[in-house]
């Protein structure tokens, strides 16, 4: 019985044919949402910038008094975290006897449109206006090219200036740039760029008498979501589309150092602490692959040999850059705001 149920698989796994990227049918215990429908590209002649993002801000690590403990701020560059793949997955484990192997889907969404000169476009315009709108609250500012400047804080650069790789523990990748002439910091940063020496900074501070601030503002293009991951259960569902948002992986990380000894004297985070979306179009979306067991999970099943049945699709979402640029800018205007109202918050402003 055995050997004639293993021929009967192998025959119709040839006469289906492989599952990569087959055409897409209705699997009986796997559902996975139509991807959201996104508009045809943009003109590139954008409207007017909107209002700036609302962007929460909260103080997770130290307390205020690091944010007014020196007279001046220092900008340690300005990281512009780009998401530019992002995969959601979800799955269930079958029926408790045995009957059902349970299911899986996936969805896969890759960015494209958006090129490293763009994003270093971003991230000096952010920059500049996180510069701008601190010393409009009246603040003393040292800008990122004056604090790297002569090769002051080079240790804290980032070598190659942009940096894709997986974020911990996420299913989605990132390209990490920074301002145009002064580059990715990876002391301190977004992701795999998380590396880097601190060693300096406290010097660095007591130098220039400021708190060091370290901006990373995270972009992501799409929002997904998943069901059906449990232990037991016959169905998983997945689903997602393009959407811009502030990630919550945004934080701005604070130094002090009074002795200019040493690492630092105090440290204090500034995290985002959920996502802020707009639904502003921006991109089109289309699939660019589908794939299914969906045959032979149904036979195998009925000869009592039962199989996880499996769903998945690739997606690839098209970009205006000048419409993305807009709301990266946005979005770094409510960051910003975000800083500033925490700064003058501790201080007494």
């Amino acid at each position: 019985m055995r050997s004639i149920l293993l021929g009967a698989l192998a025959i119709l796994a040839i006469a289906v044919g492989s599952p990569s990227y087959a055409q897409d049918t209705e699997a009986p215990a796997v559902e996975e949402a139509a991807a959201v429908e996104t508009p045809a590209a943009i003109e590139a002649s954008a409207p007017p910038a909107g209002p700036p993002f609302a962007v929460e801000m909260r103080r997770t690590r130290g307390n205020a008094n690091m944010l007014s403990a020196m007279p001046r701020i220092a900008l340690m560059g300005y990281n512009i975290g780009a998401f530019t793949y992002a995969r959601v997955t979800a799955s269930s484990g079958g029926s408790l006897f045995g009957n059902s192997m349970g299911a899986r889907a996936r969805m896969d969404f890759v960015l494209e449109g958006i090129d490293r000169a763009r994003l270093e476009r971003i991230a000096t315009l952010a920059h500049d206006d996180l510069v701008s709108q601190l010393r409009a609250a009246g603040y003393e500012v040292s800008a990122a090219p004056e604090v790297f400047a002569n090769g002051r804080g080079a240790n804290f650069l980032a070598d190659g200036g942009v940096f894709e790789g997986e974020e911990p523990g996420t299913q989605s990748e990132l390209a990490v740039v920074g301002p145009e002439g002064v580059g990715a910091v990876g002391y301190q940063g977004v992701g795999r760029l998380a590396v880097g020496c601190g060693s300096g900074m406290g010097a660095i501070s007591h130098e220039l008498n400021a708190i060091l601030l370290f901006p990373n503002l995270a972009l992501d293009f799409v929002q997904t979501s998943g069901s059906g991951n449990r232990s037991f259960g016959n169905r998983a569902n997945v689903e997602g589309g393009a959407r811009f948002s502030v990630d919550p992986m945004s934080k701005v990380e604070v130094f002090f150092s009074r002795s200019g000894r040493g690492f630092f004297d105090g440290w204090a985070t500034l995290q985002v602490p959920s996502a802020s979306a707009v639904d502003d179009e921006f991109a089109s979306m289309v699939q660019t692959g589908a794939s299914n067991n969906n045959a032979i999970a149904a036979i195998s099943g009925i000869l009592g040999a039962p199989m996880q049945s499996a769903r998945r699709s690739a997606h690839t979402v098209s970009a205006d850059p000048d419409k993305y640029e807009e709301l990266a800018l946005r979005a770094a205007r409510g960051f910003n705001a975000a800083i500033v109202a925490q700064i003058r918050s501790a201080r007494g402003g």
